[in-house]
């Protein structure tokens, strides 16, 4: 069938490309390089990290299951079972026998196979919950957790509403920040990391892009969901506030939050951001590659436009000013409605690609990251009240 935006393609690691897509810490040679015809199972099996890596990824413990993987585990009943059971789409496993037999098997494969181990004690867990699914054709099983592993039994730490997953931009201050402040402090991060990375060439475009990334959060609804109110209490506000004071904190409230305030699902302000510095086009570089780069690192500063914006029906978004910030920047609720940026012809997408033609998978990254973490960073130290956030540099390991 057709490949959709979204859908997950496995490749078979024989298949080699983990040194083009990459990098595995002592990988053997990648056979899609090297015109290595064939490599054997056990190198092989080091560039499959792809349980490490979901772990890594999404606090998710995940187990492939199939016969030739478990081909040369220890005997016992445990093993057995779930030998059987991963061998025969036909043989049924109530969960909590599966969880039992998931627990015992883990302590036959402490010594031979640690890691798989671990992951088999975490999905055995009752409080992470437990999912899972056949491959197609029965040949395999995959569980996972549904709950995210490092929540359970720890105090709740809840990311702010505007960072969607990004949890290392996790907030927890209990007063306010402004807009106009918290640009500075990015401002100054970027402009710090600049003078440690190899990026000269780039770091005017890089402070542009800070000053500019937050912009869409003037959005009225946003300024509502940020002092957890309503619109009347957002027009009342003295400035307009970068993060919130006192965010709803369990699910049923930000739900119920995002309503009183008249966001629409999915909403993201770095979308926004990159409409209105469109319009503004005096804050943004002549050069139309240099253009480019700066409004591409606005639309993905928090992990988005690659290549696609999340899609957003907003049907009757209000007009947008930045003039409480010093900013003759505007936005009508018509210009907003006309483009969208989800739109596929937004040009979100083939910005994407041009500037992966011109840095490469790698170069584009590592200017997107100096933006997201200088980001991050600055509002770590807003969230730990640094007195002298905006001003010092931040730290650099090592």
């Amino acid at each position: 069938r057709d490949v959709r935006p979204g859908d997950t393609i496995v490749l078979p690691v024989s298949a080699g490309g983990w040194s083009i897509f990459g990098h595995i810490h002592d990988a053997p040679p990648d056979p899609a390089v090297n015109d290595q015809q064939a490599i054997d199972h056990d190198a092989l099996s080091t560039v499959d990290i792809g349980e490490q890596a979901y772990r890594q990824s999404r606090d998710l413990a995940i187990l492939r299951l199939t016969s030739s993987r478990m081909k040369g585990w220890p005997a016992g009943e445990a093993i057995s079972v779930l030998e059987d059971w991963v061998a025969d789409p036909e043989v049924s496993l109530r969960k909590d026998a599966l969880r039992n037999y998931l627990r015992l098997g883990a302590d036959a494969l402490q010594k031979h196979e640690p890691a798989i181990a671990q992951t088999m004690r975490l999905l055995a867990n009752r409080n992470h919950g437990l999912d899972y699914q056949r491959y197609p054709g029965g040949v395999g099983v995959v569980l996972r957790n549904r709950r995210r592993i490092r929540a359970t039994g720890a105090p709740p730490v809840l990311p702010s509403i505007d960072d969607g997953d990004d949890a290392t931009s996790l907030t927890t201050r209990d007063k306010p920040i402004r807009l106009r402040d918290h640009t500075e402090h990015v401002r100054h991060e970027v402009e710090h990391a600049c003078r440690l990375l190899p990026v000269a060439q780039w770091a005017g475009l890089l402070q542009t892009a800070a000053d500019l990334h937050d912009w869409g959060k003037a959005d009225e609804r946003f300024q509502a969901l940020l002092i957890n109110g309503d619109r009347s209490d957002a027009w009342a506000q003295p400035t307009l506030w970068a993060k919130s004071g006192r965010m709803a904190a369990t699910r049923a409230e930000r739900r119920a939050a995002r309503r009183r305030a008249g966001l629409p699902d999915n909403f993201r302000h770095e979308m926004l951001s990159l409409q209105l510095a469109q319009v503004g086009l005096d804050r943004l570089p002549d050069d139309a590659n240099a253009r480019d780069l700066v409004l591409h690192l606005i639309a993905s500063h928090h992990g988005a436009a690659r290549p696609f914006a999340p899609v957003v029906l907003d049907n009757d978004p209000p007009d947008v000013s930045l003039v409480a910030v010093g900013v003759d920047c505007a936005l009508t609720a018509d210009q907003r409605r006309t483009n969208p940026p989800h739109r596929l012809d937004s040009g979100i997408a083939e910005r994407f690609w041009k500037l992966n033609r011109r840095f490469g998978w790698w170069g584009l990254a590592y200017l997107e990251a100096i933006l997201r973490l200088a980001d991050q960073r600055a509002s770590q130290r807003e969230d730990d009240n640094d007195p002298d956030v905006g001003a010092q540099p931040m730290e650099v390991a090592g």
